[in-house]
């Protein structure tokens, strides 16, 4: 299925294809984008205390208030249980802190269902299209480099 049924996101399948086909439009009409990966913490440990029924709520949840945080066109992804990405196309580097600001502000509080509030940590990181990346995969290996440096 390409579509996850939570979060109504593409899979992770699809945004390789997405990717293909934006580096190609980026190399050709000299568009920017960029790609932001958020890797929640401690996903395994929020589905193991409070089930599934809440880990579904929580990405229900997330993945409305990414979309109140970008523009439609951005292109969004479930691509593990605890990762999303997010495609913005037509973005120069300079414009990504407004939408990481954005989506902090919404993303770093979930309430329960019982209606206990929780706070949520992410692990952010971003990387710029550039012509030193030829393929998806390039390009994904070196925003996975990034998350791993930038790791805490």
């Amino acid at each position: 299925m390409a579509i996850d049924s939570t979060t109504g996101f593409d899979n992770a399948e699809r945004m390789r294809l997405e990717l293909s086909e934006e580096m190609k439009r980026a190399e050709r009409y000299k568009q920017p984008f960029v790609f932001v990966l958020l890797h929640m913490h401690y996903a395994a440990e929020f589905k193991s205390l409070y089930g599934e029924k809440e880990m579904q709520h929580l990405f229900q949840q997330l993945s409305m208030k990414i979309r109140e945080s970008v523009r439609e066109t951005d292109k969004k992804f479930r691509l593990t249980e605890e990762r999303i990405g997010l495609l913005l196309t037509h973005t120069p580097e300079e414009n990504v802190s407004v939408v990481l600001e954005k989506l902090k502000d919404k993303l770093q509080t979930h309430v329960l269902l019982n209606g206990r509030e929780v706070t949520l940590t992410f692990h952010v990181c971003h990387l710029t299209s550039s012509s030193d990346y030829r393929t998806p995969e390039q390009f994904l290996e070196e925003l996975e480099n990034e998350m791993m440096m930038n790791e805490l």
